[in-house]
């Protein structure tokens, strides 16, 4: 790789990065609204949703992780918490499809932003920057996921959380 290519690719790498980090507040609203899924349930552990985000760091596969949660949902008694109310297939959905179209819609961004700066990305560049994209978002969203989930499982204030959505999902349009 010459110069002017190592350039084109880190400035690539940089718009795409700017472009995900618009969409951030996003994936941690639905972290937040999967998370009030568990309200009611005394049964699920931080450990447990610490054990899927090192799957997620470690593998950097989205459907390593997604196979992971399925696991978690057929394991039992173990299995009880990622069930309960729809939880665990909810994360899956959230993984598969929300991140999936963040992505998306992220990289679509980077691409009108890269045209602006005289970068050319090709369609294969683009679907291959969805992939990387979405492969970033699931141990993001699942921190997000265990962090909410600390917070109301130690302090048990699941209206704030509610509020806190609320407010934000205003702010979004939804």
């Amino acid at each position: 790789m010459n110069k002017e290519q190592a350039h084109e690719a880190m400035l690539r790498d940089l718009i795409l990065q700017e472009s995900l980090d618009q969409w951030l507040d996003r994936v941690v609203l639905a972290a937040e609204k999967t998370i009030l899924l568990l309200e009611g349930s005394s049964g699920m552990r931080t450990n447990q949703l610490r054990n899927v985000i090192n799957v997620a760091n470690e593998s950097h596969s989205v459907p390593v992780v997604v196979n992971f949660i399925r696991y978690q949902l057929g394991r039992m008694p173990q299995g009880k918490p990622w069930q309960y109310n729809g939880f665990g297939l909810q994360v899956v959905r959230d993984i598969e499809r929300t991140l999936r179209d963040v992505a998306d819609k992220a990289v679509k961004e980077a691409f009108h932003q890269a045209a602006s700066a005289a970068l050319t990305l090709d369609e294969t560049d683009r679907a291959g920057m969805v992939q990387q994209v979405h492969r970033q978002m699931v141990p993001l969203y699942l921190g997000y996921l265990g962090r909410a989930f600390a917070f109301v499982d130690k302090t048990g204030n699941w209206a704030h959380l509610r509020q806190a959505i609320s407010e934000a999902s205003g702010r979004k349009g939804g």
